[in-house]
């Protein structure tokens, strides 16, 4: 009877939290030759769920979906201006990206372009691109 009254008091706590939303942001260049997308919690630290690259004919993905090449995040990290994330093969023995980015945001009321964010996206052996960014 404990367990049970000790489980519903987890579930019901657990219903009451609100709900955190996910946004993708979506980077490339101006030319369309490379893309990076990354779907981001709303948490206090960046957390990084999943990431999709295209660039040169080939894809990346930390869902291996359609036949992408298996990525996984190697580390992010986030200030008040800056973004950065790496990404590495699936068995974290290289990296294959590392995005660079410097991001402003203006929070008055109407106004319409309120966000920005702009950087490099490296892949080693590829290329090097500037890049801007929309979202979240």
């Amino acid at each position: 009877m404990i367990r049970l009254s000790a489980a519903a008091v987890f579930v019901l706590t657990g219903l009451a939290l609100p709900a955190r939303a996910t946004e993708w942001m979506d980077c490339g260049d101006a030319e369309k030759t490379v893309s990076m997308r990354m779907l981001l919690g709303a948490m206090d630290v960046i957390a990084v769920n999943t990431i999709e690259i295209e660039a040169a004919g080939k894809t990346w993905s930390t869902g291996g979906a359609n036949g992408a090449i298996r990525i996984t995040t190697g580390q992010a990290f986030e200030t008040a201006d800056q973004i950065w994330v790496d990404v590495t093969d699936e068995n974290v023995g290289q990296v294959v990206a590392k995005l660079r980015l410097f991001k402003a945001s203006d929070d008055t009321e109407g106004l319409e372009n309120s966000y920005a964010a702009a950087g490099t996206l490296s892949l080693p052996g590829l290329g090097v691109w500037a890049i801007s960014c929309s979202g979240p």
